[in-house]
């Protein structure tokens, strides 16, 4: 017993203090919040943009850096992620427009990148979502780009091709997909919604599981879920978020997958990030219609600079010529990418700048 008590004591002496820190801790990020204030006057007075990828990405390393515990290290960053999140918001309050609705994968990403302060607005598919973005002038959009074993989504990219708006940072995010329904729809399923990109990833077990049911693809995992929900008969592929948010059963957790895959998001908005020395550049070029033109374009590039990403999209209303998209690693202020860049401008019928960003990682 007198340990018992003694204990009890040093417990209720921690805890005071832990209370005293909190206090501490809760007053700075008053003070923090209130010089965020302040330099979003000077950037609103000087015309500069609020949102910054290139100061975040700093102050999330700079507060990582001395940690070792992984798991501690994770928590800080997410914990700082939110205090810069609601830096953000006070200093502009702009939108962040993305691909909904709630629960989707793009909501996920832009709660990963973006934290959850940030005012969000659901959009129904990726051309409202460029839209919407490019109409206000302070806001950002997020939207689905790549998957890692589907390959480029092509609506988006063209979109990006003719939006005005740049890619100021990319996300990567793991993909799980769990069968969603309402208790009926397991006995009596005769429908199953997703979006075409996880339906893909989930065909061997649909085929051996599902194969007497009409797959149906649609806008979003999270549209899916909400067809679900409406319909009795129908079941849907989503994640399990989905369905603790719509109430709906989650019948099996983990879909067993083709393999684990990746989808790569993209925040877009007007501005071009500083460099960091960890940086990617994206363009869209279209060449003369002769042989060797493609060969003699990518020779602009010197060994020196990695291609990371290179593919082709139809050209509307010229049937069997292509636009390119190409991804590299650099900075489009490092000279070696502006004098390769230069030289595929001159060569090339059209040619757009897409953005030069902080290439991302795989998150876990």
């Amino acid at each position: 017993m007198p340990n018992a008590a003694k204990e009890d004591k040093l417990t209720e002496s921690l805890r005071e203090k832990i209370d005293q820190l909190d206090e501490k801790i809760c007053s700075l990020l008053l003070e923090r919040i209130e010089i965020s204030k302040e330099i979003g006057e000077i950037k609103k007075r000087r015309g500069e943009a609020y949102y910054d990828p290139s100061r975040e990405t700093e102050v999330l390393e700079r507060v990582s850096i001395t940690v070792r515990d992984p798991k501690v290290r994770r928590g800080l960053k997410g914990i700082f992620n939110e205090i810069i999140s609601l830096s953000r918001a006070v200093q502009a309050g702009h939108k962040i427009y993305y691909l909904g609705p709630e629960g989707s994968f793009c909501h996920r990403a832009v709660t990963y990148a973006l934290g959850s302060a940030a005012p969000r607005v659901s959009c129904s598919d990726v051309e409202e979502v460029f839209h919407k973005a490019s109409s206000d002038e302070d806001s950002l959009g997020i939207v689905p780009l790549e998957n890692s074993i589907e390959g480029p989504i092509g609506q988006a990219y063209d979109l990006l091709a003719e939006s005005d708006l740049l890619v100021q940072r990319e996300v990567f995010l793991p993909i799980g997909l769990s069968l969603l329904g309402s208790t009926q729809a397991t006995k009596r399923a005769k429908r199953l919604f997703s979006h075409p990109v996880a339906l893909a990833q989930a065909r061997p077990w649909i085929r051996k599981n599902l194969s007497s049911v009409e797959v149906v693809g649609v806008l979003s995992t999270s549209h899916a879920a909400l067809l679900a929900l409406e319909d009795g008969e129908a079941l849907a592929i989503a994640t399990k978020e989905c369905g603790e948010l719509y109430g709906l059963k989650v019948i099996i957790e983990d879909i067993p997958l083709r393999e684990r895959s990746w989808t790569r998001f993209v925040i877009l908005g007007r501005q071009v990030p500083k460099p960091t020395g960890k940086d990617k550049t994206s363009v869209y070029f279209t060449l003369p219609h002769r042989p060797g033109t493609l060969r003699r374009a990518l020779e602009s590039f010197s060994d020196s600079i990695n291609l990371c990403l290179i593919f082709s999209r139809p050209l509307k209303g010229r049937e069997w010529e292509y636009g390119f998209f190409l991804d590299l690693e650099g900075h489009i202020n490092d000279p070696s990418v502006w004098v390769a860049l230069d030289s595929l401008q001159r060569q090339s019928v059209t040619y757009k700048f897409l953005g030069s960003y902080r290439r991302a990682w795989p998150c876990l």
